[in-house]
């Protein structure tokens, strides 16, 4: 949450999933949630990261947050299937 500026997950968030790869030199954490679309809004919203990200739309239906990262990582995003209501986030550092 540190590394791509956002606020805690949903409360309704449901299905939580969290992996993490990498060795001494980098870490990756991908995670994804299934939440109610106003609870997904909201928390865009509250999101720093998300806020102040650059939104594109790659296909229809999907939003993809391209976020400045914060705590020294490298990489952050998050997209949000609106179809689905599956939000997925992935960060790195290196």
């Amino acid at each position: 949450l540190e590394w791509g500026r956002l606020e805690s997950i949903p409360e309704s968030a449901e299905d939580f999933k969290l992996t993490k790869h990498g060795s001494m030199f980098t870490r990756t954490f991908r995670a994804s949630f299934h939440a109610p679309p106003a609870d997904i809004e909201e928390w865009l919203q509250r999101s720093p990261g998300t806020r102040e990200a650059i939104v594109t739309n790659p296909l229809p239906g999907l939003r993809r947050f391209e976020i400045k990262p914060g705590g020294g990582a490298g990489f952050a995003e998050v997209k949000v299937d609106d179809i689905t209501n599956l939000v997925f986030i992935h960060v790195y550092w290196s």
